[in-house]
């Protein structure tokens, strides 16, 4: 490291790069071996001359060792203190790579505080001549001071003391050892001299990478708000026919020592006259194959069509303000877009499903978020406002492969439109209740302003026995930038509003009211007012993240033809619902009064936490306070083999009826298909259940065949065949190959690669 040639080289590496460095050490390496080639040619046949200068030489080195050694008593240099700067990539997983300089000093790597901390997103501070500095590090609570001068790191309330050996500063940059960045700020790095690289990673979220991910998760936000911007636009095709997907599902139950069944659900996916058809037909064993349980739509689109954008005909959801219990089969057409329009803010959706089920949300057909429901079954959306009619549907995965979906409990009561544009819909059909009743309904919305929609239309139901034909007025206002309200006026029947108010603090507020007409049967309801609350705040407590809700609600019941007052059920219900380190916990207390008479009042506990070797453990109990006792307990254990398998067991027991329930399953996933089997004990009543479900995409264009486990009517694709346009046309001639090595990168959904050509 001392010699001054080598030094050379080392400098060198700043100004002509590594190219050079590599280049003047394989030089120096050859001159060597030519040296000791040359040597060997003459060895045993030295000149006397050679052999004279050799000797002159040698004498000439001693003395220079013995004068340096005289030298070096009161002399002598510290080598160990001089570093060199070397420009190497800094590489950081999930993020990507810089170039940054680092300071080399013997063994040791010295990085650059200011350069590292700025890729990282961590807010850094230096002083005049990077004597100090400070910031904080992710959170603004924790923050930290480097100081040169006096040789310390003060850091979340501690003071680490270094040496002076342990910075170095230049006129550009403060560097310290790289040790110190992992003992202090959890900054693991490895230096690799070969490649000059760094790896650098952490157990902490760090601000860049956080920002990536929040950015990743809003793609799908931006393209409802709009700002997905294309530099191409290809049309779509509309095919005459097409089969392109099938999902099918198969379940048996057996009862021992009673009665089996078996159902089959099978779903197809198609385009029809250049529209996309989905359908889904169900069997059952034990009831006759009825068309009414059946499902089939069928659906032209074209948002370049001003006046007709869609097109609907089958079993149809139209919408409608009278109670219709059955499936419509009908016709629907609306100048409705197919793609979102800008989004203004967002409307918080939350309820119940069975324990650590997953939950898709979908905004008009786009996957908008995903989350995992907690121990009690509880989870919460922020759905975003989109402008125009706004079809929200939920799809629940058990661990079993159970998949549910729900459209209507989850229908956003504000429908904005942009000034000035008008949308209208309308529909007509025959409702399948064994009467063969029509429905008709026109809508019409318009954007009065940016914060005022208006709208209204007619319906009509047959079935009703008193009042076929009715209209309805509804309203949407913007009251403030985190203010809504949303009302609706039907006439003879009732009058509805609900006002939503989200505060700067994350606390949501709703407060719901809705009047019936005594004696109107167009929604078919046993009471005559409808009050609700809802409050909801996140929280924190001892660094554990929560949300707490509050949902008060209460119902009358006027009775027609009597003197008695009308009967008020009130049902409040409060739950706290907490997740930290794959720990997920819900407290959850409801009571039910009528008139004021405490009937019940009771609290769910339940709690998720992963135990050793990867067990998933669920206990739950459920106290009632009106019997001062546990009314029942229940515990559940999952473990997952890698990410195909799953075996399950659960024990539930009733104190009340002292009814006892276990039950044990196993679920696999093939690459081809899912298989399952579960086994219930109920007391003296034992079941069997075994299902397999798949699915299989077809696309002849390019003779693929998949078969695969998941859910695929419904969604679609595209196909992308990369050539070489030899002639330039924009078609695949015969003689122009396939061009492979093009990656494709999408916002949603998944990417399948097929070599073959």
């Amino acid at each position: 490291l001392n010699n001054p040639y080598i030094k050379t080289l080392k400098s060198s590496l700043h100004r002509e790069g590594r190219e050079h460095y590599f280049s003047q050490f394989q030089t120096l390496h050859k001159e060597k071996e030519s040296t000791q080639l040359s040597n060997k040619k003459i060895r045993g046949k030295q000149v006397p001359s050679i052999q004279k200068s050799l000797w002159l030489v040698l004498v000439f080195l001693s003395f220079l060792f013995i004068s340096s050694k005289i030298f070096a008593e009161n002399t002598e240099p510290d080598y160990s203190m001089e570093s060199d700067e070397v420009l190497v990539f800094l590489y950081v997983k999930n993020l990507g790579t810089c170039e940054i300089p680092v300071a080399i000093r013997g063994q040791d790597a010295y990085l650059p505080v200011v350069d590292v901390f700025n890729f990282l997103k961590i807010r850094s501070i230096p002083g005049n001549g990077f004597d100090v500095i400070s910031g904080f590090f992710i959170d603004q609570k924790n923050t930290y001071q480097i100081d040169r001068v006096n040789n310390f790191i003060i850091y979340q309330g501690k003071t680490y003391t270094l040496s002076p050996n342990d910075f170095i500063v230049t006129e550009t940059n403060l560097y310290l050892k790289s040790k110190y960045l992992e003992q202090i700020f959890g900054l693991e790095s490895k230096f690799n001299f070969r490649t000059l690289t760094i790896s650098l990673k952490s157990e902490l979220e760090l601000p860049a990478i956080r920002e990536m991910r929040l950015e990743q998760m809003h793609s799908n936000f931006d393209r409802l708000r709009g700002h997905m911007k294309a530099d191409t636009n290809i049309a779509r095709t509309y095919p005459l026919l097409h089969f392109g997907v099938a999902d099918w599902y198969v379940n048996s139950n057996q009862q021992i020592n009673g009665k089996s069944n078996a159902r089959l659900n099978l779903g197809l996916g198609a385009i029809i006259a250049g529209g996309e058809f989905n359908s889904l037909l169900l069997y059952n064993a034990n009831q006759p194959f009825l068309e009414k349980q059946q499902y089939y739509l069928w659906r032209y689109a074209n948002n370049e069509n001003k006046i007709v954008r869609q097109v609907l005909a089958g079993k149809i959801a139209t919408q409608s303000v009278s109670s219709v219990f059955n499936p419509v089969i009908g016709l629907q057409i609306t100048n409705a877009r197919t793609i979102n329009r800008k989004s203004f803010g967002s409307y918080t959706l939350s309820n119940y499903t069975k324990p650590n089920w997953t939950v898709e949300l979908y905004v008009n057909n786009i996957l908008i978020d995903y989350v995992k429901a907690d121990a009690s079954g509880f989870f919460t959306f922020d759905v975003p406002l989109i402008y125009g009619s706004t079809d929200v549907t939920l799809r629940y995965y058990g661990p079993w492969g159970e998949e549910l979906t729900s459209k209507q409990s989850f229908n956003i009561p504000f429908n904005f439109l942009p000034p000035k544009e008008l949308e209208y819909k309308v529909s007509s059909g025959v409702i399948e209740d064994g009467k063969n009743s029509l429905l008709g309904q026109a809508r019409i919305n318009y954007g009065l302003t940016r914060f005022i929609t208006i709208g209204g239309g007619l319906e009509y139901n047959s079935s009703i026995s008193t009042t076929k034909r009715f209209s309805f007025f509804n309203t949407s206002v913007r009251l403030a930038s985190n203010m809504l309200f949303s009302g609706e006026f039907v006439d003879g029947v009732r009058y509805k509003g609900l006002l939503s108010y989200h505060l700067p603090s994350d606390l949501q507020l709703e407060l719901y009211y809705s009047k019936y007409n005594p004696g109107q049967q167009v929604i078919k309801l046993n009471y005559t007012e409808e009050r609700r609350l809802m409050v909801s705040k996140p929280f924190k407590l001892l660094s554990m993240p929560g949300l707490s809700r509050f949902t008060l609600s209460q119902n009358l019941i006027q009775h027609p033809n009597s003197d008695l007052p009308p009967t008020k059920y009130t049902i409040p219900e409060f739950s706290l619902s907490s997740a930290i380190h794959g720990v997920s916990m819900n407290i959850t207390t409801t009571a039910f009064i009528i008139d004021n008479i405490n009937s019940s009042i009771f609290s769910d506990a339940s709690i998720s936490v992963t135990l050793r070797g990867g067990i998933l453990f669920s206990p739950q109990i459920r106290f009632d306070y009106k019997l001062n006792k546990i009314s029942i307990v229940k515990y559940s254990f999952e473990k997952r083999f890698k990410k195909y398998g799953v075996i399950n067991a659960s024990y539930q027991h009733n104190l009340i009826n002292n009814l006892t329930l276990y039950q044990v399953g196993f679920r696999y996933d093939f690459s081809y298909a899912r298989v399952g089997f579960t086994a219930f004990q109920s007391n003296n009543s034992t079941t069997l259940s075994e299902f397999a479900s798949g699915s299989l995409i077809y696309q002849p264009q390019i003779n693929y065949v998949d078969i695969n486990v998941n859910t695929n009517v419904g969604r679609g694709g595209l196909i992308f065949l990369p050539f070489l346009d030899i002639n330039n046309d924009g078609k695949k001639d015969a003689n122009e190959p396939k061009v492979s090595g093009l990656n494709i990168m999408m916002s949603g959904g998944g990417i399948q690669k097929i070599s073959k050509d």
